[in-house]
């Protein structure tokens, strides 16, 4: 899946862990109860996604990008967000661990 385009789509209730979703763009798409446990997220785009009650335990999302997304019930435990991008509107501020906001960037 890597590379992959998804426009406007409804992914619900899937186990993506342990995939390789690197460059993969999401737009205008609605993530629900989604697992990217251990996934490769590398450079992957989220562009005006909702995202809800997603997993992204351990996921590689060095460089990725998550711009003018919505969030609920989304957890980061121990995700690589190393040069990750995230909007500053709505980010799940209590989700990220100190270590992971030092190589973070915000956009507005």
């Amino acid at each position: 899946m890597a590379n992959g385009y998804w426009y406007q789509t409804g992914l619900e209730s899937c186990s993506c862990s342990d995939k390789n979703f690197s460059y993969t763009t999401f737009h205008e798409c609605i993530l629900e109860n989604m697992n990217f446990c251990n996934s490769n997220l590398y450079g992957a785009r989220f562009i005006n996604c909702t995202i809800r009650n997603c997993q992204f335990h351990k996921a590689d999302l060095r460089m990725a990008k998550f711009i003018d997304c919505s969030w609920e019930n989304v957890t980061f435990e121990q995700a690589d967000t190393t040069y990750s991008v995230f909007s500053k509107k709505g980010i799940p501020v209590e989700e990220f661990s100190e270590e992971q906001w030092e190589y973070m960037l915000l956009a507005e």
